[in-house]
């Protein structure tokens, strides 16, 4: 990963599609993710693009990492001057930040006391 840095990509590159080769298929979509971010800094934003698209990291129900993959690709969207999709990517991450913040009220709740059964108990 040290090579996914500036003035690295290009190896960053060869060494996650390597990776891939070798991978089962369910490292292979952070892999795609990864090798998406590493052509979206050198601006190569089709090539990024491809890869946003072949990662459907979405589908593994990983609600943080699916917020962090679309505002990712709405980033690379805009950064192409893709602005509507960019848009509609922005408001996939909006619409999961809402559900994460609903599950973290839930959670929050559950163990939260109930404070009329401590008041009785004093």
């Amino acid at each position: 990963m040290s090579y996914a840095r500036k003035d690295k990509y290009d190896k960053a590159i060869e060494l996650f599609r390597d990776i891939n080769e070798e991978s089962d298929s369910n490292l292979r979509r952070f892999v795609y993710w990864a090798l998406a971010k590493c052509y979206e800094k050198k601006e190569d934003y089709e090539n990024s693009n491809n890869y946003y698209s072949q990662s459907q990291i979405i589908d593994y129900h990983l609600q943080t990492s699916s917020l962090i993959f679309w505002i990712n690709w709405g980033y690379c969207q805009r950064l192409n001057k893709k602005y509507e999709r960019s848009l509609d990517y922005f408001q996939k991450a909006l619409a999961i930040a809402k559900e994460l913040k609903k599950l973290q009220d839930y959670q929050l709740k559950k163990k939260l006391p109930d404070l009329k059964n401590i008041a009785i108990e004093v």
